[in-house]
C-alpha cells in the first residue's frame, strides 16, 4: 500500500476526534486554565475545538461552571474561588484572596487572560486592601464593582489595580503621608446598607458603556469617592484594551473634591514612589473622558496611551 494512502495511527485519529479531544484536553482540569489556552497554538483543529466546547470554555475559565456551585459561607456570601491564572501573573492566591506587592509593577500586558471570570461562581464586586506598616486603620480599600450581567473579568480586576498603584504612587489617594507596600484582593458581597452601596448607587455619573466602577475609601475610612470607570473595547488590533474615564473625587458624604495637603508638602507632591520598578507604568488603558482630574494627574501620565488633547 502506498504510504500516502495509509491509514492514520490509532493516536492521530484520536487527536482528531472532536468528542475524544475535548474530552482529553478537559482533563487538565480546572486548576490549569493557561496550559488549555497554550492548546490553541498546537493547530487549527485544536483551537476550534477549545473555542467552541462548553466543556473546555468553562475549564478555560471564560464562561461560569455549570451548574454554579451554591456553596455559601457563614455571612451568606458565596465561597468564591479565585482564577489560578492569577498565580501566572504576580498574584499569588489561596482559595478567594490574592496578595499583591506595590513595590513591583502590577502585570498588566494584554493577552486571553483579560477574558477569564476572576473567580468561580462568578463575582460582581471585588476589593483591593492596600497595608500601611503600622496598622489595619491606615488601609487605603479600593471597590471594583462590575456593571455587567457577566461579572468582573481578570482584565478588570489587573487594569484597576494598575490604576490604583499609579494614583498611590502620584499622590493621588492618598492621607496623612501613609504610604502603602503591598495587600489583598478578594471577591466581597456589597449589600443594601453598605457604604460600598451609597457611593455607586448615588456617586458615579452615568456614563454610557461603562463595564466597571473603581471606588476607593482613604485610610481611617476618611473619604469615600468615585475614582474612575472603565469601558472593555473589542478592538482586534488592540486586542484588550479598556477606556478609563476619571471621575471627580467627591461624594453625597463628602462633596468638597478631595485633595491630600502632603502633610506638609505642596499639594501634589507624592515623594517618592513606592513602585521600584524603573520601568514605568505601561496601563492597558485609554483615558478617553475627564469628569474630574484630581491633581491634573493625567497631564502627567505620558505612558498612558491618551486621546488627542489630553
Amino acid at each position: 500500500m502506498d504510504k500516502d494512502t495509509q491509514q492514520p495511527p490509532v493516536v492521530q485519529k484520536v487527536l482528531n476526534t472532536y468528542e475524544l479531544l475535548e474530552r482529553i484536553i478537559s482533563h487538565l482540569g480546572f486548576h490549569n486554565p493557561h496550559q488549555i489556552i497554550l492548546l490553541q497554538r498546537v493547530c487549527t483543529l485544536w483551537n476550534h475545538i477549545i473555542n467552541d466546547s462548553p466543556l473546555l470554555q468553562e475549564a478555560c475559565w471564560f464562561r461560569p461552571h455549570a451548574p454554579p456551585s451554591t456553596e455559601l459561607k457563614n455571612d451568606g456570601s458565596p465561597a468564591w474561588r479565585l482564577n489560578p491564572a492569577f498565580n501566572k501573573i504576580g498574584i499569588p492566591i489561596s482559595q478567594e484572596v490574592g496578595d499583591f506587592d506595590l513595590k513591583k509593577r502590577i502585570y498588566d500586558l494584554p493577552g486571553s487572560w483579560c477574558n477569564m471570570l476572576v473567580s468561580q461562581p462568578p463575582c460582581k464586586y471585588v476589593e483591593y486592601i492596600a497595608h500601611g506598616d503600622y496598622s489595619a486603620d491606615e488601609n487605603m480599600d479600593y471597590l471594583v464593582a462590575s456593571q455587567t450581567e457577566k461579572g468582573l473579568l481578570m482584565g478588570d480586576v489587573m487594569a484597576g489595580l494598575a490604576e490604583a498603584q499609579n494614583r498611590m504612587d502620584m499622590g493621588v489617594d492618598r492621607w496623612a503621608g501613609v504610604r502603602h507596600y503591598g495587600g489583598t484582593i478578594r471577591p466581597v458581597l456589597v449589600t443594601e446598607n453598605d457604604l460600598w452601596e451609597e457611593v455607586l448607587a448615588k456617586d458615579f455619573p452615568e456614563v454610557e458603556g461603562v463595564a466597571v466602577r473603581v471606588a476607593v475609601a482613604q485610610a481611617w475610612n476618611f473619604e469615600t469617592y468615585p475614582a474612575f470607570s472603565l469601558r472593555r473595547v473589542q478592538d482586534d488590533s488592540k486586542g484588550y484594551l479598556r477606556e478609563m474615564i476619571v471621575h471627580e473625587m467627591v461624594s453625597t458624604r463628602y462633596p468638597i473634591p478631595y485633595r491630600w495637603d502632603g502633610n506638609g508638602r505642596r499639594e501634589g507632591d507624592p515623594g517618592e514612589p513606592v513602585c521600584e520598578d524603573e520601568r514605568g507604568y505601561k496601563a492597558n488603558l485609554l483615558c478617553v473622558e475627564r469628569l474630574g482630574d484630581p491633581l491634573g494627574y493625567t497631564n502627567k501620565l505620558g505612558h498612558v496611551y491618551k486621546l488627542k488633547g489630553f
